[in-house]
């Protein structure tokens, strides 16, 4: 009796042209190893898409998230404008928890105008004069520009 895997089938394979069961019964194992291979082949791929589509839920939720607390903050800043409260402790809180997220600011009044970061909404010039909203990075991914003046 042939000891290895290859003999063996070299052996069944002489026997198939002689018995049509057997060469069916050869032919439906390749088939479905074929099959099992592209299962698995498909399983793979699959875990990977879900994969990417967690990591992407989860970062667009993050974003969605800190544009919140980002409208709370700019609410909190324009109330402030027109009164000095306890609103400047309210919107301190707001920062740190949106910093906690991995939120970082934008550059602002000095810094040299970068389009991808600064929308200039007035004045002309190579840096930024005054700033009119903050902007803000997640992750290092600009989440909301920061709306400039320029000058100088």
């Amino acid at each position: 009796m042939p000891r290895y895997p290859q003999v063996l089938l070299e052996s069944w394979k002489e026997r198939a042209r002689n018995d049509p069961s057997l060469h069916w019964a050869i032919n439906l194992a390749r088939k479905t190893e074929r099959r099992l291979i592209q299962a698995q082949n498909e399983s793979e791929s699959l875990r990977h898409r879900v994969n990417r589509a967690r990591k992407d839920g989860e970062a667009g939720g993050k974003r969605l998230g800190a544009l919140a607390i980002l409208d709370g903050i700019d609410a909190l800043d324009m109330a402030m404008s027109h009164e000095d409260s306890g609103l400047g402790m309210v919107r301190d809180g707001l920062l740190k928890a949106l910093i906690s997220m991995g939120a970082e600011e934008v550059e602002g009044v000095g810094s040299s105008l970068n389009p991808s970061v600064h929308e200039v909404v007035q004045g002309a010039g190579e840096r930024v004069k005054r700033v009119l909203r903050r902007g803000f990075l997640l992750d290092g991914i600009l989440i909301r520009a920061a709306m400039v003046e320029a000058g100088g």
